[in-house]
């Protein structure tokens, strides 16, 4: 079954929920308080019916349909927004704001229209300096992006690293 979100994908309860349009017709006056927060889909009920991360009282879940929903996960540098808490590899954190990236230790500017000479797309840094990658950014007190890189292993490796002989089956 193809799914716009998949379980483990943070998405953000649409703000128009509140505003009284045609949705809130389909939701409960308890769920409506939640538009605007980012959750983690927890479970698809259906093509276009998930389970949040939303708590409730007696056990029981709401239903969110896809309409209810829109993506809350950072792909590229162009969904910085004003606010954004930016944390590089190097632990140095940044706040962005009107395309310029003011440091708490120290800070840079880096304009709309440079900010492609500082980072590529997929927010690495545009030099070989890995410790200048954008590893995390914060929006709203919530992570929206975490860089999760990829270690490449031999089987020694792993088996070193855990303790114990593994075997690579298909």
């Amino acid at each position: 079954m193809e799914t716009k979100f998949k379980v483990g994908d943070k998405v953000r309860i649409r703000k128009d929920l509140k505003e009284g349009n045609s949705y809130r017709i389909h939701v409960h006056q308890n769920m409506a308080t939640h538009a605007g927060e980012i959750k983690t889909v927890c479970e698809i009920v259906s093509k276009t019916t998930y389970v949040l991360d939303v708590p409730r009282e007696g056990g029981l879940e709401w239903h969110f349909t896809e309409d209810m929903l829109e993506s809350a996960m950072m792909t590229t540098i162009d969904d910085l927004q004003f606010g954004d808490i930016l944390t590089l590899r190097n632990g140095e954190r940044y706040v962005y704001a009107y395309g310029v990236i003011f440091g708490e230790e120290r800070s840079y500017y880096c304009d709309d229209e440079l900010v492609e000479k500082y980072f590529r797309n997929d927010l690495t840094r545009q030099s070989e300096m890995k410790e200048y990658d954008i590893v995390k950014v914060e929006r709203e007190g919530q992570v929206i992006y975490e860089r999760e890189d990829i270690r490449e292993m031999t089987v020694e490796e792993i088996s070193k690293a855990l303790g114990y002989e593994v075997k690579v089956v298909k």
